[in-house]
């Protein structure tokens, strides 16, 4: 497995004026977090060393904008844990899927939205039948792929949910009449040229709200303006894990293989 966590703060003021603000950093000693190696400040924060001094020091715009952003090392485990596996079924154009999921142990269920893309490379879908042991499925509206809403939450006791199925294809006369769209009607997935035959993968889209997998914290007791208003402004504080590039391949198939830098 390949696993990177980048962070971004971002941030909105909303006061009178053009103050300077302060705000201290606090690093997570929650077990299993990974560490964050650097930060990369915006312009608009003086240039300190973050990870040393524990304070940021920044004049925010009227608009909302990025204050910084970070790098981790040392994540072990992704958020979700995932499986797929597709398999042609022999003497038919169709195939069978497996897709299961589970949270980690240490994770919130707890999801703006929780979503899983499943790409074909094997020309239109003539019919599928799934059984989700939680949330919907349906068809893209170029009939190649498989859209999984999970929803909000898994619903079963152990944060384990599978999506079985039997997914059959019109009969193509050569290659060249499978479709193979760039993206499909949300602009949310890729098909690229290593995807042929049993090489496959499926991709998870998440958002995980009030929950942080970094040592990265702002504390909120530490805010402070210069010059200073007549009432101390109030900072409001919310934390989301978004999953972006979550591939999981097919366990029958190739699959790309990540080379650590020398």
């Amino acid at each position: 497995d390949a696993l990177s966590l980048l962070g971004t703060v971002q941030c909105k003021a909303d006061v009178e004026g053009q103050p300077e603000f302060t705000v201290g950093i606090e690093w997570s000693e929650e077990m299993g977090c990974p560490t964050v190696t650097h930060v990369t400040l915006d312009p608009r924060a003086q240039a300190a060393d973050v990870v040393a001094t524990g304070k940021i020091c920044f004049t925010p715009p009227l608009s909302p904008f990025s204050l910084c952003s970070f790098h981790t090392a040392g994540m072990s485990k992704p958020p979700i844990r995932a499986f797929y596996q597709m398999k042609d079924i022999e003497g038919s154009n169709s195939v069978k899927i497996l897709v299961q999921l589970k949270i980690d142990d240490s994770r919130v269920n707890n999801f703006q939205y929780c979503e899983v893309l499943i790409p074909f490379n094997r020309g239109r879908i003539r019919a599928y039948s799934v059984t989700p042991s939680c949330g919907a499925v349906s068809i893209d509206e170029t009939k190649t792929g498989l859209f999984w809403n999970v929803g909000n939450k898994f619903n079963s006791r152990n944060m384990e949910l599978q999506l079985p199925g039997t997914i059959e294809f019109d009969e193509v006369s050569s290659p060249s009449e499978i479709l193979r769209p760039k993206h499909d009607n949300n602009n949310q997935r890729l098909l690229n040229e290593f995807c042929v035959d049993k090489n496959s993968f499926v991709e998870l889209r998440f958002k995980i709200l009030d929950h942080s997998l970094s040592r990265f914290r702002l504390d909120p007791q530490s805010l402070a303006l210069y010059p200073s208003p007549s009432s101390t402004p109030a900072l409001s504080i919310h934390y989301e894990v978004v999953g972006k590039n979550y591939r999981i391949w097919n366990s029958r198939g190739a699959k790309p293989h990540a080379v650590l830098p020398f």
